[in-house]
């Protein structure tokens, strides 16, 4: 199992979603800010990077 996390981020009635990158799976959709947990990390750490 791949641990990840998300963030929803909104500012009234707008939000913060990232673009993929072209050369990664599901290239150039949209999804909201996060990712895989790093070993040793914690899920806030994640958010954060």
């Amino acid at each position: 199992m791949v641990e990840v996390v998300a963030a929803i981020i909104r500012d009234r009635d707008k939000f913060l979603i990232c673009q993929r990158p072209e050369n990664k799976k599901r290239a150039l959709m949209w999804e909201f800010p996060g990712g895989k947990i790093e070993a040793g990390e914690t899920p806030e750490a994640a958010l954060k990077r």
